[in-house]
């Protein structure tokens, strides 16, 4: 009832997956395509979206009833917290310059702004240090094959208040 609003779909698209879609009518606009167009199916693949969180400044979200489908709204950054022995413990979330806690090591990963990466990595020796030095910090019960532990990832006050505004 709203003609105004396209319909996007995404999640493990294939060519066989939209002729379905098509054929049953379904009332989509735009469809996205992404692990199985650039992976060898059915080889594994790390399933991920990138997802707007910031336009011009201000910050949008995805919201959704799957929650794993959900969006962190804003620029973010991420503490990573460890015990005494260096073993990382939890990760918490916040937004840019605003964490309500000042414990953990600051960690920053690449961004994307504009569709242009901001941070190049070049060299691959330094890269496989750096990804070796920081497994071997990751507590045994996540890495281990069978029955794994979640690593814990928490939200900051600052993230959670910024969801809740956008959601009014």
């Amino acid at each position: 009832g709203l003609p105004y609003v396209s319909i996007a779909v995404s999640d493990q698209l294939d060519e066989y997956r939209i002729a379905e879609l098509l054929r049953d009518d379904a009332p989509i606009d735009m469809f996205g395509v992404g692990t199985r167009l650039i992976t060898g199916h059915p080889d594994g693949a790390l399933s991920g979206v990138y997802k707007m969180s910031s336009l011009d400044g201000r910050s949008t979200m995805k919201y959704t009833d799957e929650d794993v489908k959900s969006s962190l709204p804003g620029v973010k950054e991420l503490q990573r917290c460890s015990d005494n022995n260096g073993i990382f413990q939890y990760d918490v979330i916040h937004l840019q310059n605003e964490r309500t806690a000042q414990v953990g090591e600051a960690i920053r990963y690449p961004a994307v702004i504009s569709g242009e990466i901001q941070e190049h990595a070049t060299d691959l020796s330094e890269i496989a240090q750096y990804r070796e030095s920081r497994t071997a910090r990751v507590p045994e019960q996540v890495k281990r094959l069978l029955n794994p532990s979640c690593y814990d990832v928490r939200l900051d006050k600052s993230v959670e208040s910024l969801i809740n505004k956008l959601k009014r």
